[in-house]
C-alpha cells in the first residue's frame, strides 16, 4: 500500500467514491460510510429493494432493522425521495472564496457542534450571528445542514445532479492531483458544502433528513 495522507487520503476517498458511484451503482440510495464492511450478524435482516449499504465508521454501531425501516419511509414520505440527503445532520459554514482562490481548502467557517436539525440550535444561532456583514464568516456559504460522518445517505437523483456535475468533478481533479500542501483533508463539511452550492445555486429538490424520521427541507 502507499503512504496515506491521514486526513487527506479519507477526504479524497469518500468523494471518489461518491463520484464513482454515479456510473458503477444502480442503487437508489448511495452511502458514504467509512472503513468497515457489513458485519456477519446483520444477514437476513429485511432490506428494501434498490438499496445498498456499504461501509461504516468503525466506531458506529447502526440498529439495521430501524435504519430500513426509516429508508422504506422515507421513500414514501418525502415529497422527492431520490434527493434525499439523510444522516445524523449538523450545521457548518464554508467559504467558497478562500478556498477556490487557492488559498486554505479547509474553509469551514465558525465552528460546529452536535446539535444540528431540526430545533433551532445555539450552534446555529451562532453561525447566523457570524455571517453578518462585518463578521469573520460573511463571505462563507450557509449555515446548510450535512450529516456527520458516522453515516451520510445520497438519494439517486442528488447524487447524479451533485457528483456528476462539471463542477464538483472539476473540484474533485484539482484536489486529487495536488501534490503539494495545504492538501484538502476536512471531508464531511466539504462535501455538504459541496452539495449545497449545487442545489441552492441550482435549486435542486434536496431534501435534508435527519436520522430517524425527522424531515427538514432546507430553503
Amino acid at each position: 500500500p502507499g503512504v496515506s495522507h491521514g486526513g487527506r487520503a479519507v477526504a479524497e476517498k469518500a468523494l471518489a467514491w461518491l463520484i464513482h458511484s454515479v456510473a458503477a451503482s444502480r442503487a437508489a440510495f448511495v452511502c458514504k460510510l467509512d472503513d468497515a464492511t457489513m458485519p456477519e450478524s446483520t444477514r437476513g435482516y429485511p432490506r428494501p429493494p434498490e438499496i445498498t449499504l456499504t461501509r461504516l465508521d468503525d466506531d458506529t454501531m447502526p440498529h439495521l432493522p430501524n435504519l430500513v425501516a426509516d429508508l422504506r419511509a422515507l421513500q414514501s414520505e418525502v415529497p422527492n425521495p431520490s434527493f434525499a440527503y439523510y444522516g445524523v445532520h449538523v450545521y457548518r459554514m464554508w467559504d467558497w472564496a478562500s478556498a477556490e482562490a487557492g488559498g486554505e481548502p479547509n474553509a469551514a467557517c465558525g465552528g460546529h457542534g452536535d446539535d444540528g436539525p431540526p430545533q433551532q440550535s445555539s450552534t446555529l444561532k451562532r453561525l447566523y450571528r457570524l455571517s453578518r456583514r462585518g463578521q469573520r464568516c460573511e463571505r462563507a456559504a450557509g449555515p446548510f445542514p450535512f450529516p456527520d460522518g458516522s453515516l451520510e445517505i445520497v438519494g439517486r437523483g442528488a447524487l447524479e445532479a451533485v457528483f456528476n456535475s462539471s463542477r464538483v468533478r472539476s473540484y474533485a481533479a484539482r484536489h486529487f492531483r495536488n501534490e503539494q500542501p495545504p492538501f484538502w483533508s476536512h471531508e464531511d463539511a466539504c462535501l455538504g458544502a459541496l452539495l449545497h452550492r449545487e442545489a441552492s445555486e441550482r435549486e435542486l429538490p434536496v431534501s435534508c433528513d435527519h436520522q430517524l424520521r425527522i424531515r427538514q427541507v432546507p430553503k
